[in-house]
């Protein structure tokens, strides 16, 4: 073989070594020693967000667990229906836009957890919608033994805006008392007012509105703010078999 067959040789070998550095699980790369994954691994990896969750989410969807955990700016733009995720953030870049596509819309969720400044916000559709286009947030499932989780810190917040929440209480809290006592207090701290005393804000941590807080701005007092009931109080029974219902009021 001549000098030219023996630099070609050469030259496959090479190209063929690098090749298999580049697309063999397991195998480290020809540059910098770092660990290469297949290419086929990494599209599903791009690919394995549900279609309830925008594109481009900084979150991640375990599918086992039901467990949608934000890091950053994410986005729910359409009803995950029986995925009903529980929601896990923490810290003040994790923030969850509920928007989806089509208005009204009930947004199924299993459970909410925010912790270390995490937000979640409901956009509405401004004061001149009509009382029955906006989103409901529904926590929980009917039938459950338990109530659905509802955590949030003191410095984080679940702004509803002029949207509506339910939560499906669980048949150890039939009278709902425990959900309609936790709710309470997260609405409590979101009303930023002194009891009694027409001067809530509605922007502090817990469950807060932030239409509420603009209408009260432009009133000079609070004129608006998120209503607490346990669905079997209402003498209508319209909403039944909801079992805990805050509304934007």
């Amino acid at each position: 073989m001549g000098s030219t067959g023996k630099v070609r040789t050469r030259l496959a070998a090479a190209v063929e070594s690098v090749l298999k550095g580049i697309v063999a699980p397991g195998r480290r790369g020809p540059h910098r020693g770092a660990p290469v994954e297949p290419l086929e691994r990494r599209v599903m990896l791009d690919g394995s967000n549900p279609a309830w969750l925008a594109a481009g989410s900084a979150a991640a969807w375990d599918a086992s667990s039901h467990t949608l955990t934000v890091t950053g700016a994410a986005t729910v733009v359409a009803d995950p229906g029986s995925d009903e995720p529980n929601v896990v953030a923490s810290g003040p870049a994790a923030h969850l836009t509920i928007a989806p596509a089509t208005v009204p819309s009930d947004i199924h969720l299993g459970g909410i957890t925010l912790a270390n400044g995490a937000l979640i916000s409901v956009p509405g559709a401004g004061d001149t919608r009509p009382n029955a286009i906006h989103t409901v947030l529904v926590l929980g499932t009917l039938g459950s033994s338990a109530d659905p989780t509802l955590s949030i810190d003191a410095g984080s917040t679940l702004d509803l805006g002029d949207c509506d929440l339910i939560l499906h209480t669980g048949g150890a809290d039939s009278s709902g008392a425990a959900a309609y006592a936790n709710v309470e207090a997260l609405a409590s701290g979101g009303r930023h007012g002194d009891p009694g005393v027409p001067d809530g804000t509605w922007d502090g941590p817990g469950l807060c509105s932030s239409a509420a807080t603009f209408v009260n701005a432009n009133a000079g007092y609070e004129q608006v703010g998120l209503a607490v009931v346990v669905n079997s109080t209402l003498p209508t029974g319209c909403l039944t078999p909801r079992n805990l219902w805050m509304k934007a009021a």
